[in-house]
C-alpha cells in the first residue's frame, strides 16, 4: 500500500517558519535534544519542522486571544475609572445630552408598599430626595454621586407620577423630596381620599346631602394643595375625579 504523501512539504513549512530546520553541525545525530520547554525535539526534519510550525501558530493565536479578551473585557475598574474620567472631561452641556439620551421618559406607578412602608422612610430621612429610591430601572444614577447629581433632576424631569388618590400624592410627594418637587413635569391623581372614606366610615367626617355620590374631600384637600404648588416645573397636572376625568390643569 502506498504512503499517503504529506499535504504540506518540509520546504513549505520552512518558508513559514522563516528558517532552515536542521541539527546544529556540532551536535550527533544521535544527541538528545530538549526545548526550553523540555519537549524532546524530533530527530526528524519534517516531525520538527511540522511541531515548531504547530507551536508557532498555536502561540500566535493565544496571543491574540489574549489581546481580543482585553479589548473586549478590561480588568475591573480600569476602563470603569477611565470611562468616568472621559465623561467628566466633558463640557457640562455635552453630559446634560448624554444623560437625556440615556434617560428614557416613563410613567410611574408607586405601589401602597413602597410609599407607606420603608421607601417612605428613607424618603423623609433624606429631606432633599436625594437618595430617594427612585427609578431602579436607571443604572445610570447608581454610578456615582456626581452623575447622580447631575442627572437626578432630568430623571424626575422625564418621568410621570400616576397614583390612584390625593393621600398616596401627599406621601409621595413628601418622600421624593425637594428635588423631586422640584422637577417632576407630570402629575396624575384622582381627586378623592382614603383617610375620608376611612374617617366616614368611623365617623369623625361627616357629609350632608345624597349619600350615593361621593363628595369632594376634605380632610386632606387643604395639604394637597399645598404640596402642589410646590411642584414648580408641572407642565400639566392630570386630576380624575371618579370616572370623570377633568382637563390638564397647567401651570
Amino acid at each position: 500500500m502506498a504512503k499517503r504523501r504529506p499535504s504540506v512539504s518540509l520546504s513549505q513549512m520552512q518558508d513559514l517558519l522563516g528558517n532552515i530546520v536542521g541539527l546544529a553541525k556540532d551536535v550527533g545525530d544521535d544527541t538528545p535534544r530538549l526545548y526550553s520547554d523540555i519537549t524532546a525535539v524530533p530527530m526528524n526534519n519534517y516531525e520538527r519542522a511540522k511541531y515548531e510550525l504547530e507551536e508557532n501558530l498555536r502561540i500566535h493565536c493565544e496571543t491574540h486571544s489574549e489581546s481580543i479578551k482585553k479589548g473586549l473585557l478590561p480588568e475591573p475598574g480600569a476602563a470603569y475609572r477611565s470611562t468616568l474620567g472621559s465623561l467628566s472631561r466633558l463640557p457640562r452641556e455635552l453630559r446634560d445630552r448624554i444623560y437625556m439620551y440615556a434617560i428614557p421618559t416613563a410613567s410611574l406607578y408607586p405601589t401602597a408598599f413602597e410609599l407607606n412602608g420603608l421607601e417612605l422612610a428613607r424618603g423623609l430621612g433624606d429631606p432633599s430626595g436625594f437618595w430617594y429610591p427612585f427609578r431602579s430601572d436607571l443604572g445610570l444614577l447608581a454610578v456615582n454621586k456626581q452623575i447622580r447629581e447631575e442627572a437626578l433632576g432630568l430623571a424626575y424631569c422625564r418621568s410621570c407620577i400616576r397614583l390612584e388618590h390625593m393621600d398616596d400624592f401627599i406621601v409621595c410627594a413628601l418622600a421624593i423630596g425637594k428635588i423631586g418637587r422640584d422637577n417632576f413635569e407630570s402629575l396624575r391623581f384622582a381627586w378623592e381620599s382614603r383617610g375620608d372614606i376611612t374617617s366616614a366610615a368611623h365617623g369623625a367626617v361627616k357629609y350632608s346631602g345624597d349619600s350615593t355620590t361621593l363628595p369632594a374631600p376634605t380632610l386632606h384637600s387643604a395639604r394637597c394643595c399645598h404640596l402642589i404648588e410646590h411642584f414648580e416645573r408641572r407642565g400639566a397636572l392630570f386630576v380624575t375625579w371618579g370616572q370623570r376625568g377633568c382637563n390638564p390643569i397647567d401651570r
